[in-house]
């Protein structure tokens, strides 16, 4: 009886586990499709100054200031061979903006570097970087609307992986019912 229960069981079993990994590959893809995207707004600003720039050092004209730790608006901040910011409108405690000495040393390595940058706790933004000539640029934003959006979508991808489970265990349950009725003798 416990073994035909158990048989029973196992078909459902196996199906959670499938919808368990389906939902969150799923979610997986979506979420890094859309924090990828963050990318899209600092790679835009990057090709834009080196276009547009005439001289040695791509946006060296004045801009408004963004404060990066509470803007969503996109930023960049240009470096020069000793790693000193010397243009730039991404501004972080009232100075401009200074990356971390290894993503520099990165850049100037690889041409270019995409990675998130965290600078103050609970403060995450896209950075992407590109060596041109003898300087980095740097151009990021905030990654905060992006991760809402990530959340939102995982409370979402949860409640529907909660319910596929729930009617998994009832079909589950309703399964082994039906089937200890109909073993029973004089069904």
């Amino acid at each position: 009886m416990v073994m035909r229960t158990v048989d029973r069981l196992v078909p459902w079993i196996v199906g959670a586990l499938v919808a368990t990994v389906a939902i969150g590959a799923v979610y997986g893809a979506v979420q890094q499709g859309d924090r990828s995207s963050a990318d899209d707004a600092p790679q835009a600003l990057i090709s834009q100054l080196v276009s547009v720039s005439g001289s040695d050092t791509p946006g060296a004209a004045q801009n408004p200031r963004v404060n990066v730790a509470e803007s969503r608006m996109p930023f960049y901040v240009v470096y020069n061979a000793d790693g000193r910011p010397i243009a730039g409108d991404g501004y972080l405690d009232g100075k401009r903006a200074r990356i971390p000495e290894g993503v520099l040393q990165s850049t100037v390595a690889n041409g270019s570097d995409h990675l998130t940058w965290e600078p103050e706790p609970g403060v995450r933004l896209a950075l992407t970087t590109a060596r041109e000539g003898q300087v980095v640029i740097a151009a990021g934003q905030s990654l905060a609307a992006f991760e809402q959006r990530t959340d939102r979508l995982g409370l979402l991808f949860l409640l529907g992986w909660v319910l596929t489970l729930a009617a998994l265990a009832c079909g589950a349950v309703l399964h082994v019912v039906l089937g200890r009725r109909l073993d029973r003798p004089g069904s």
